[in-house]
C-alpha cells in the first residue's frame, strides 16, 4: 500500500457518499484512521453526518451538518458529496480514493483535474449479461489512474473484462482494542439448543440471507429441530426475509437480530458460521470467522 500512497503527496480525499454497515465501511474506518495516525492528511467526504464519531480527531470529516441526507438514496448522496468536493477542493492539489460510487469519483477527478484511485469490491460478473452496462463500466474504469481489487480471482475477472491492469491489495483485518476485547457480549442464541448458526451481513439480495431461511425450513421439516439461527445486519431485504420466516412459522428457529456494533465478537457464540452471498470480493467477516479456531464455516 505504501508505494501507492507516496504518489498522493500525503494528501488524500476519501470519497464514500453512503456509509452503511458492511465490510466496505469497516475498511473505510480502519484505513482512514490508520492514514491519520501515519501523519497523512486525510479528508473523508460523505453524506452521513451521523458517522463522524467513527473517525478519530485527526481525520478531516466533510459532510452536510445534518442527518437529513443520511437515509437518502446513494445516488442523491453521491451528488451531494460531489458538490462538496467541487466547492472545497476545486483547483487544489488533491487526489481521490473512492470507496464507493466510482463513476462519480472518476467524473469528479476530470472536473477538478486530479488523480483518482477506485476500489472495486463486488464481483463484476453481473455486467457480462448486460453488454451496454459492461461497455459503460469498461469506458470509465479505464479512465481511473488506479483500480484496486481485494482478491486474486477478482483481479483476473476485472482485468479481462475491462481490459485494465488492476492492483491487488487485500482488505485490512480488524484487531479489536483491549476495551472491546474485555466487553461482555450477551448471548443472542436460544438456550439449550444443539446447533447455533450465525450469519453477519447487510440484508440485501447480494448477501442472500433468504436462502438461509429456505435451507432451515427444509432442515427442520426433515431432521433435527434443535437449532437456533441468528442473522446480524439490516438492509432493504429485511421485510422479505421476515415475511418468509413468518409465513413458514420459523420464528422459533430464525431471528433477525438487526445491526450490532462489533458484530464479529458474536462469532464466538456460534457453532457454525454461514456466508450466503451470491458474490463477494474478499469478505472480511469470513476471514474473521476462520480465525475463531472452533468455528465451522
Amino acid at each position: 500500500m505504501k508505494k501507492y500512497l507516496d504518489q498522493y503527496k500525503k494528501k488524500i480525499i476519501i470519497f464514500c457518499p453512503s456509509i452503511e454497515e458492511g465490510g466496505v465501511e469497516k475498511n473505510l474506518f480502519i484505513l482512514s484512521n490508520k492514514f491519520a495516525e501515519k501523519k497523512i492528511e486525510v479528508h473523508v467526504v460523505t453524506a452521513n453526518f451521523d458517522k463522524k464519531k467513527e473517525f478519530n480527531s485527526n481525520v478531516n470529516f466533510h459532510s452536510p451538518a445534518t442527518n437529513f441526507w443520511s437515509k437518502k438514496p446513494r445516488i442523491i448522496k453521491s451528488l451531494i458529496c460531489s458538490l462538496i468536493i467541487i466547492k472545497k477542493f476545486y483547483k487544489k492539489n488533491i487526489n481521490i480514493i473512492s470507496f464507493q460510487s466510482n463513476i462519480f469519483a472518476i467524473i469528479l477527478s476530470k472536473i477538478i483535474r486530479c488523480k483518482v484511485t477506485i476500489r472495486s469490491n463486488t464481483s463484476t460478473q453481473q455486467y457480462i449479461k448486460f453488454s451496454l452496462k459492461n461497455l459503460f463500466f469498461r469506458y470509465f474504469f479505464k479512465m481511473a489512474n488506479n483500480v484496486i481489487v481485494n482478491s486474486k480471482e477478482f483481479k483476473k475477472i476485472i482485468d479481462k473484462q475491462f481490459n485494465i491492469k488492476s492492483i491487488l491489495i487485500y482488505n485490512p483485518i480488524f484487531s479489536p482494542n483491549n476495551k472491546i476485547k474485555n466487553l461482555k457480549y450477551p448471548s443472542i442464541f436460544s438456550k439449550n439448543v444443539k446447533v447455533k448458526i450465525l450469519n453477519i451481513g447487510r440484508l440485501t439480495k447480494q448477501k442472500d440471507q433468504l436462502t438461509i431461511a429456505k435451507a432451515i425450513k427444509f432442515y427442520v421439516e426433515r431432521f433435527n429441530k434443535n437449532i437456533s439461527v441468528r442473522i446480524i445486519g439490516k438492509g432493504t431485504e429485511k421485510k422479505t426475509i421476515q415475511n418468509y420466516i413468518n409465513k413458514n412459522k420459523l420464528q422459533k428457529y430464525i431471528k433477525l437480530v438487526g445491526y450490532l456494533k462489533n458484530a464479529e465478537q458474536y462469532i464466538h457464540q456460534c457453532d457454525i458460521f454461514v456466508l450466503s452471498s451470491i458474490a463477494e470480493g474478499l469478505p472480511n467477516v469470513l476471514i474473521e470467522a476462520l480465525n475463531k479456531k472452533k468455528i465451522k464455516v
